[in-house]
């Protein structure tokens, strides 16, 4: 006979696990911030590994379909994936803002503070860049370990029949060999998601009406008119600002921030569209000169977070602690709000059958860039030396054998160019 206590307990129903929240946000995102070296494609890596692997607050297919939408919108894409990520897994868009903050936080300050110090340290900084060299290598290795790990999963789950793997690897090989030619590059991301998508109509045109089980995701308290407003609002900004910024006697505060303005509004592609589009704006402009520019270029790529940082740099040079601040919210609030925007329409139309076709064939798209991303990676990072390819092999081994998370594989990258950097300085 079973006791009450338990006969109650057996008819009671089932509790889901409760959301995460701010706390949750602020102890597994926080050390992102720190150790997310390696640029666009690795902190991907790095988001796939905590949130989907690790913590599993999103399924493989989400993260997928998220990272397709963040793909096809301006702006930078590793901050708009993980907010959309953290959003849709607390239900809370204010938990996904904490985490781009706790994300890029870190590194903007260091890059507002050096922009204020630039006047009397513009040798230091050069010669900090020659002395991280070996640590900003071996940093590099680490971040291809992840993104090589990251992209064989995401490959593996997304790409299982013929037409998936033809999408997948025509997204590798197109933007791997295009890498060199930003705008090109752009177009074939967009090329490689959206026709993807739409070859998926006809290649699976006998299951168009047959439904099909998507994860469920919970709601974010943002209306379809409200994502409009989202999506739609940075646009009449910028138009308003570009016209000001052509008048005669423009104040100020225009001249400023119209630069980073067009570059958050316009730039597909993430960071390595993002630095020739901004040189050429703030050079135009004369804001700052190309010598400042590639400084903060060189710090920015030795610091974690984003490369959207290196506005809080320029900023910084013409408006001290006020101006980094400004021009970094002026180029990363567009995407932000087109990002947070996209989400009541992808939640609305996922569910339908004709829609999940597409998603399957742009979720493939997705997982080739990723696979691009690898061999970008093990051309530009490691294989320009055998030292490096050893790095390498030996962190994938220690990750594999060990079962080392992301944040242990960078700080492994960390330690030995350290040690690399300081045997150099002493011989």
């Amino acid at each position: 006979v079973l006791s009450r206590r338990r006969r109650r307990a057996m008819e009671e129903p089932l509790i889901s696990p409760p959301k995460p929240g701010f706390g949750a946000v602020l102890r597994h995102i926080g050390p992102v911030g720190f150790l997310s070296f390696g640029g666009t494609q690795a902190n991907l890596a790095l988001f796939h590994h905590i949130l989907v692997e690790q913590l599993k607050w999103v399924p493989e297919s989400v993260f997928a379909e998220l990272l397709g939408i963040v793909q096809s919108l301006p702006g930078p894409s590793a901050v708009q994936l993980l907010l959309t990520s953290v959003t849709i897994a607390t239900g809370s868009v204010l938990c996904g803002l904490l985490a781009i903050l706790l994300f890029m936080g870190p590194a903007a300050v260091v890059m507002a503070v050096a922009g204020v110090a630039l006047g009397s340290t513009k040798k230091s900084l050069a010669s900090f860049q020659e002395y991280m060299g070996p640590v900003e290598a071996s940093v590099g290795c680490a971040a291809t370990v992840l993104v090589a790990v990251g992209g064989w999963n995401l490959g593996k789950k997304l790409a299982k029949d013929r037409f998936t793997k033809v999408v997948w690897g025509f997204a590798c090989i197109a933007t791997f060999t295009t890498a060199t030619m930003p705008l090109v590059n752009a177009i074939l991301i967009l090329v490689s998601l959206l026709g993807g998508g739409m070859a998926a109509l006809v290649v699976y045109r006998d299951e168009l009406t047959k439904p099909v089980e998507v994860a469920e995701v919970p709601s974010v308290g943002i209306s379809k008119s409200g994502g409009m407003i989202l999506l739609s609002i940075s646009w009449p900004v910028l138009l308003l600002v570009t016209v000001l910024d052509t008048m005669g006697q423009t104040p100020p505060l225009i001249t400023m921030i119209a630069p980073y303005l067009r570059v958050g509004c316009l730039v597909f592609g993430g960071g390595p569209v993002v630095i020739p589009l901004l040189l050429l704006q703030l050079s135009a402009s004369g804001a700052i000169d190309a010598h400042e520019f590639a400084l903060g270029f060189g710090l920015v790529q030795m610091l974690p977070g984003a490369m959207y940082n290196l506005a809080a740099f320029c900023g910084a040079l013409t408006g001290g602690i006020q101006g980094a601040c400004l021009c970094w919210a002026v180029m990363v609030t567009p995407g932000v709000l087109m990002a947070l925007g996209a989400l009541p329409y992808w939640q609305v139309v996922r569910t339908e059958p004709r829609i999940q076709r597409v998603l399957t064939g742009v979720n493939a798209g997705a997982a080739g860039l990723m696979g691009a991303a690898v061999l970008l990676l093990w051309r530009d990072v490691v294989d320009v030396s055998t030292i490096r390819v050893g790095i390498t092999v030996a962190l994938a081994v220690l990750r594999e054998v060990l079962g080392l998370k992301a944040y242990w594989v960078v700080a492994l990258g960390l330690m030995i160019g350290a040690v690399i950097s300081g045997a150099e300085e002493t011989l």
